[in-house]
């Protein structure tokens, strides 16, 4: 090895790292009234939700593992109620209060249902660039 000059630093390329990019844009809902997740016996509240995934709060204890498995859920947006819904755990997240924000990518969203949750998500997207207007 040779001589550093001190002023200057050297940076060697490392492999990429793979990176998780969301596939859809995702509209925040936490502490909207009836936005929630219902697993089992568990009400999971919603943080945000698009068309294909949501994200959800959880406590310690109850936290599920990244490619985990999760099925019979019922989503909730507000009027519109989605059960049956099976899905994947993508991320899980640290948040404060020792929770989790984790994000579930739903495989089976019914057609029927598709249409009313992208038309609410229209709606939810004008309330936010509006209100941050």
């Amino acid at each position: 090895m040779g001589e550093q000059d001190e002023s200057t630093l050297e940076f060697h390329e490392e492999a990429p790292m793979e990176t998780l990019t969301r596939q859809a844009f995702r509209i925040p809902v936490s502490g909207k009234d009836n936005f929630n997740v219902v697993q089992e016996t568990t009400s999971l509240e919603l943080v945000d939700v698009s068309l294909s995934g949501s994200s959800v709060s959880v406590t310690t204890g109850h936290e599920w593992p990244v490619d985990s498995l999760v099925s019979s859920s019922t989503m909730n947006l507000g009027e519109i109620s989605v059960p049956g819904l099976e899905g994947r755990v993508i991320r899980c997240t640290p948040a404060t209060g020792g929770a989790w924000i984790t994000g579930i990518q739903w495989s089976n969203m019914p057609a029927e249902k598709k249409q009313e949750i992208e038309n609410l998500l229209y709606s939810l997207r004008q309330e936010l660039f509006e209100t941050e207007e």
